[in-house]
């Protein structure tokens, strides 16, 4: 509002506050100062904010008292909000005052700090209140992320995490319970060294009786499309297993997303008249718990009537497991309880396989405890009688690939890896997900967001049904990417959200660079990512180079991030790419990397240098008369064509940025871009024929570059006057720009251009009859070309030339 934050400040607090007196707003305000220069600076601000708003908008009833007249009509969100919070809510978009500080006031900057907590609260109690009522009315709109919201508030308020468990246990979906449980217990943990609440408990407990996915009718939604014959496989091992097959186990393998458990339940669904199917989900709780697996395992088998006979084996078992967990010791008595444990579970299972066809499902595996699996591990080997299914990921778990790798040397595991699907399959696979969509341009559209990825794609699916936009990504795309980052250390998760920021992938060069630590720490940093399949690798001209295995999840990590801190990361990354060399990474590729991460950070001039490279490469002049080998543009590349409207095109937007440029930077400094562009547009023009305004051009960049005593450029622009006057066959011209050229290729002792123009200057003297004089300087060019094998190698096309006019 004013120039002057204390005026505004003073304002802030009589809209807030409507009544104060002089000397509470002046020690508020200019604490340091004295009472009368205090007073006198008040004075000062109530004078402006009346002469700025209203003559009467601030009443003194007395010499004591300030007060905002409430007969001039102010709105005010603050008292809006205060006074009717529920239907207001909106209203709060973040923190009283967010941003706004004045120094030298601490007192006023607590009065800032508490009405922001006195205001947030009454947001957070609100919406609680709201939530609460709508998730007990079945109005379930927006509540996933508000909630959310109301966790990033106050993550220690454990109400909050209830709501949440409430919400999903309401709409089915059990397991995001327990998974909300277990991030509160490891906060709580964390923070306060303290356990949930009863109540939270209680919700925990209730959320796992409700866990077990035991024979139920799995509807025709659940059936996949597109992987026939992975299922027709599986469904062949079990037929086989009833009929004493050797192979006891079928491991589906694959990335979160992929669909393992939508093919499992395919594949339940044919096979549910023939076995007895108990499913177990492991979660990441469980692999801090020993034996909690097999515990949940027990459990299952308690609801089913059929093994009431071995109640009593199953409640032993269970009291056993109680005793096992208790046990931090591995005295000889210790041992001997959990070989207790074994012995009965060994005898357990033998007897339950031996007159039913059972299934046994492991569902996320990784997340099973060590001594779960180790004592999987044997029952597989040594039970012929139960049909295990394991699905999950092995990359990363050592004891899983340990597993697997036992099974497969005793030939006991059928291994089905899930891949993505390819183009024609994810088409087919989207038409019959949306059968009455005719336009294929969105099947293709999400094709390319989803990348054959089931999950996503299915997600993407709903919103095309449901006539949203494809743009976002709903709550479960972006939560299957968060799985893939649990348990990774903040640190960990700070450095991928900085790769995020590579569209093209990165190099391996770059990372230590980037984030200043040793290789070693380097290397363990990205073989974590990459067995968590959020990064992959591969080579490129030599190089490893990485890439997010799904760019959502770049999308995601990238969405996280700040706009502030995204400027300043896209800075840093820019100038790091600049200062270094890697083989490889360098003509296009190097400046359109460049000229991202400049446009992000805002620095405009760096961007426009790094553009007019671009269009530098894709003009690809690197042709004319006699290159220099290795001096290679980029021709074999895609990116290099480009059509004459589209570089006229660009040469004409490079020029709108050049001039905008021009408007908020002082002209000196960018006056080396105007001759790069000017030099760049004048060779494009005269190649195109339009030698008018070619040689223009040309000639101005010569003019400027003696001004700024840019030499390159001078020489430069004298080879493009010379090539234009052999074209023309125009001598007497030719030999004033190859003099002035040979003449600053001495000054600047440029031993590979004072070579070129004794070759021209020899080509010159060819061209008006006089031989001997022109042999005299064609051999001399000769000679300074091949002072060394090396350099006549690199040079090798303009000394064959050379001789080519010796022979003329």
């Amino acid at each position: 509002l004013f120039p002057y934050a204390k005026i505004n400040a003073f304002l802030y607090y009589l809209l807030v506050e409507k009544t104060a007196s002089r000397n509470e707003i002046a020690a508020l305000l200019w604490p340091d100062e004295s009472e009368t220069i205090a007073k006198k600076n008040l004075r000062n601000a109530l004078y402006h904010t009346k002469k700025n708003l209203h003559p009467d908008i601030i009443l003194s009833p007395n010499n004591t008292i300030l007060q905002l007249n409430e007969e001039i009509d102010i709105y005010l969100d603050v008292d809006e909000l205060s006074e009717n919070s529920e239907k207001r809510l909106h209203l709060y978009e973040g923190e009283f005052l967010q941003g706004f500080y004045i120094k030298d006031a601490e007192e006023y900057d607590d009065w800032i700090g508490q009405t922001r907590f006195n205001l947030q609260k009454i947001y957070y109690n609100t919406l609680y209140k709201k939530l609460e009522a709508n998730i007990s009315m079945g109005i379930y709109e927006n509540v996933e992320t508000t909630i959310q919201k109301l966790i990033s508030m106050d993550n220690l308020d454990e109400k909050n995490y209830q709501l949440l468990m409430n919400y999903y246990l309401k709409i089915g979906r059990v397991t995001k319970a327990i998974e909300t449980y277990g991030e509160l217990l490891g906060i709580l943990q964390k923070e306060l060294k303290i356990e949930p609440d009863e109540v939270t408990k209680k919700l925990y407990n209730y959320s796992l009786s409700r866990l077990n996915l035991v024979d139920e009718n799995l509807d025709m939604e659940s059936f996949q499309f597109g992987r026939e014959e992975e299922i027709a496989r599986i469904i062949n091992v079990a037929n086989r297993f009833k009929n004493k097959n050797e192979i006891s186990a079928i491991f589906v393998d694959g990335e979160i997303g992929i669909g393992k458990s939508t093919l499992i339940k395919r594949v339940f669904y044919d096979l549910k008249d023939s076995f007895i199917i108990i499913s177990i989900r492991c979660i990441q709780l469980d692999i801090l718990r020993q034996y909690s697996t097999l515990e949940k395992l027990m459990k299952s088998f308690q609801k089913y009537n059929v093994y009431s006979e071995l109640s009593k084996d199953i409640s032993e078992i269970l009291k056993k497991i109680k005793e096992v967990q208790k046990l931090h010791t591995f005295s000889e008595e210790d041992l001997f309880a959990i070989g207790e444990l074994e012995s009965l579970l060994e005898e357990f299972f033998e007897k339950i396989g031996k007159n039913r066809n059972l299934i046994i499902h492991f569902e996320d595996i990784h997340w099973m405890d060590l001594n779960s699996l180790s004592i999987l591990n044997k029952m597989l080997l040594r039970n012929e009688n139960i049909l295990y299914f394991l699905s999950g990921r092995s990359k990363g778990n050592i004891a899983v690939d340990d597993l697997i790798s036992t099974l497969s040397y005793y030939s006991k595991v059928e291994k089905v890896k899930l891949n993505r699907f390819s183009k024609d399959s994810s088409i087919n696979y989207l038409k019959r997900a949306i059968p009455d969509w005719k336009d294929n341009s969105i099947l293709e559209e999400i094709y390319e967001k989803s990348e054959g990825l089931p999950l996503f794609m299915w997600e993407y699916s709903k919103l095309a049904r449901s006539g949203q936009s494809i743009k976002d990504m709903t709550l479960e795309m972006e939560n299957s990417i968060k799985s893939r980052f649990t348990y990774l250390n903040e640190e960990y998760k700070e450095m991928v959200g900085i790769l995020s920021f590579f569209t093209e992938g990165f190099f391996d060069a770059i990372v230590p660079i980037l984030f200043k630590k040793k290789d070693e720490e380097i290397v363990r940093f990205l073989d974590e990512l990459l067995k968590r399949d959020i990064l992959k690798e591969s080579v490129y001209k030599n190089n490893i180079v990485y890439n997010f295995t799904h760019e959502r999840i770049r999308e995601y990590l990238y969405s996280t991030i700040s706009k502030t801190k995204r400027k300043n990361y896209h800075n840093e990354i820019g100038n790091y790419l600049e200062k270094i060399n890697i083989d490889g990474f360098d003509g296009i590729e190097r400046s359109q990397a460049l000229a991202y991460h400049f446009r992000e950070a805002g620095e405009f001039t760096k961007e426009l240098n790094y553009n007019i490279e671009i269009l530098n490469h894709r003009l690809n002049f690197v042709h004319e008369l006699f290159p220099v080998l290795g001096m290679r543009g980029d021709s074999g590349s895609n990116k290099m064509h480009i059509s004459q409207e589209e570089a006229k095109k660009m040469l004409r937007k490079l020029k709108e940025d050049l001039d905008k440029v021009k408007n908020n930077e002082n002209y000196e400094s960018i006056q080396y871009l105007e001759l790069k562009l000017d030099y760049m547009r004048g060779r494009y023009l005269i190649r195109c024929g339009n030698y008018e305004d070619g040689l223009e051009d040309i000639k101005y960049v010569i003019k400027r570059s003696i001004v700024l005593k840019e030499k390159d450029y001078e020489i430069n622009g004298y080879k493009q006057m010379i090539f234009y006057n052999i074209q023309r066959n125009n001598p007497t011209e030719m030999i004033k720009y190859i003099d002035k050229s040979l003449e600053l290729a001495v000054e600047c002792n440029y031993h590979s251009e004072i070579g070129m123009f004794l070759r021209l200057k020899g080509l010159y003297y060819l061209m008006i009859g006089e031989y001997k004089v022109s042999e005299g300087f064609l051999r001399e060019s000769i000679s300074s070309f091949s002072v060394t094998k090396s350099i006549a190698d690199i040079y090798s096309i303009n000394i064959a030339a050379a001789h080519n006019y010796i022979g003329e």
